[in-house]
């Protein structure tokens, strides 16, 4: 199973503010948008929705890759960990946790992945990996006004 992680901080927010965010991140219609597009900007704020199996698409080579994904919020705990119900992958797990840095969130996105296909893993694997840390990272970005990439992508084998 491929890994992959990146480290965030949500600049000058607080972290009930940080852990709405995430869970209000829905993405555009994949027939009206680039997975690339924070869905944010609308008149009215998502809601925030603790827990169910909500659709995830990202934009992958020529096409898409979609799955739907149980996410299950520990506010307790600051995690947030999903978990693939169907889809393009043949698994699909991971978290995101929480945790306040001074004045601000550090915010870490975790994530493993396989698509079941172990002939095809060498040619695959990287450039979903690719696609999903990229897709986080620009999503960041509307998240909060000052949401940002600590670091760089992580990736594991």
């Amino acid at each position: 199973m491929r890994t992959v992680a990146l480290n965030i901080v949500f600049g000058g927010a607080r972290l009930d503010e940080a852990f709405d965010a995430v869970l209000r991140w829905e993405l555009p219609a994949p027939e009206t948008g680039s997975s690339w597009e924070w869905n944010g900007g609308t008149a009215e704020a998502a809601p925030v929705i603790t827990s169910g199996v909500r659709p995830r698409w990202l934009d992958f080579r020529t096409g898409k890759l979609r799955w739907n994904e149980e996410i299950r919020s520990h506010r307790e705990d600051g995690e947030i960990r999903f978990v693939l119900t169907d889809g393009d992958f043949a698994e699909f797990a991971g978290r995101w946790t929480f945790r306040t840095d001074g004045d601000d969130v550090a915010v870490r996105f975790e994530a493993g992945f396989d698509f079941g296909i172990p002939s095809m893993e060498s040619l695959l694997d990287p450039i979903a990996a690719t696609a999903v840390t990229a897709t986080i990272a620009r999503a960041v970005l509307g998240m909060v006004p000052r949401g940002r990439v600590e670091d760089g992508p992580e990736q594991d084998r």
